[in-house]
């Protein structure tokens, strides 16, 4: 008879794959999300604010209610992207949002690089272009929305 283990054996033993990348914050480390765990849908939302933020911050002069929805939008992005405590995103400011989301996404562009990622406007451009003189006729799937050749 084999002599039993006093050590434990974990009942559970996770890990992931998903590496994530931190902020320092008045020297504490808080973790950028990654975008795989965002759903499209928010992601699409994110990006709607990401692109208005960007609208607004190329105005010479903005408006009372430009300035306040630019500080809003910032705001709501960042604790998207940032998993910090309130207080922490409180203490933050539009400059230091500012930062925070570039850097998420800058790091979500180099990471579909790495993947080989191609824009899906390019992609449907490029699959919709003429090949041996014959066009091909694109659609999008009803569950992914990725380009697919119809004949």
């Amino acid at each position: 008879m084999a002599p039993r283990s006093t050590t434990p054996v974990p009942l559970l033993d996770i890990s992931t794959l998903v590496t994530r990348e931190h902020v320092r914050i008045d020297g504490t480390n808080y973790p950028l999300r990654s975008a795989d765990e965002l759903t499209y849908l928010f992601n699409r939302t994110l990006g709607g604010k990401f692109g208005r933020v960007g609208e607004l911050l190329q105005r010479k002069r903005r408006s009372k209610a430009q300035e306040q929805e630019k500080h809003r939008l910032l705001d709501e992005c960042c604790r998207a992207v940032l998993e910090a405590p309130p207080l922490v995103h409180k203490k933050l400011s539009d400059r230091h949002r500012m930062e925070i989301v570039a850097v998420f996404s800058l790091l979500l562009q180099a990471r579909r690089k790495a993947a080989g990622a191609t824009p899906v406007k390019a992609a449907v451009k490029a699959a919709a272009a003429p090949r041996n003189g014959h066009m091909v006729a694109m659609s999008t799937t009803s569950r992914t929305g990725a380009p697919s050749p119809r004949a």
